[in-house]
């Protein structure tokens, strides 16, 4: 979520969306936010299921794509339907809505659940490095997730968690508490993953 050139496309989404996520969280995401953010990275998955800062400079354009990313990069919207992600992070307020590119490719995915805003995208494996430079991000590694996951988050409750499963990573940015953004990100992923080719 830190590293991309989101441009002009998404600043009409975020706007409308902090408007539209104006619900509180539910009792389950509150009792999970009172726990330190190191006690949700080392439980055990079935318990993590509940009931602007400036942005960095965006990744120079020079970069070579892998052979087999290049093909086609997976719809994120298309790894999971609403449904699906209401049973893992509770009932969404918006979303899952695409996010198309000038030429009609869905490059992100947005929901949202309460004040939690969520971005799901596919990326290069390539990437992988510049994504997670964590600069002034807190970082810590994820276990159980893909071939390696990095969780990276800043003190104003934005957040990332990047999980490489080769030749792509898997991008679920999410604004909220830190705590609640990773329990999110992570059920999230763990659905999305095996759906990666």
């Amino acid at each position: 979520m830190f590293r991309h050139s989101r441009g002009p496309l998404l600043a009409g989404a975020w706007i409308g969306l902090a408007l539209l996520t104006t619900s509180t969280f539910t009792s389950t995401a509150s009792a999970i936010a009172a726990e330190p953010l190191t006690a949700a990275i080392d439980r055990p998955t079935a318990a993590l299921k509940p009931g602007t800062e400036d942005r960095p400079p965006a990744e120079p354009e020079t970069r070579q794509a892998s052979p087999a990313a290049s093909a086609q990069t997976p719809d994120p919207c298309a790894l999971f339907t609403a449904d699906e992600a209401a049973a893992v992070i509770g009932p969404l307020s918006y979303g899952p809505a695409p996010i198309k590119s000038d030429t009609g490719v869905v490059v992100m995915c947005q929901l949202a659940k309460g004040r939690s805003f969520i971005t799901v995208e596919v990326k290069d494996a390539n990437r992988w490095d510049y994504l997670t430079d964590t600069g002034s991000y807190h970082t810590t590694s994820v276990d159980g997730l893909g071939d390696k996951a990095t969780f990276l988050w800043s003190d104003t409750g934005t957040s990332a968690l990047y999980v490489m499963k080769s030749p792509y990573i898997l991008d679920i940015g999410v604004a909220g508490d830190n705590v609640t953004n990773l329990v999110y990100a992570r059920n999230l992923a763990e659905m999305a993953l095996p759906r990666l080719p």
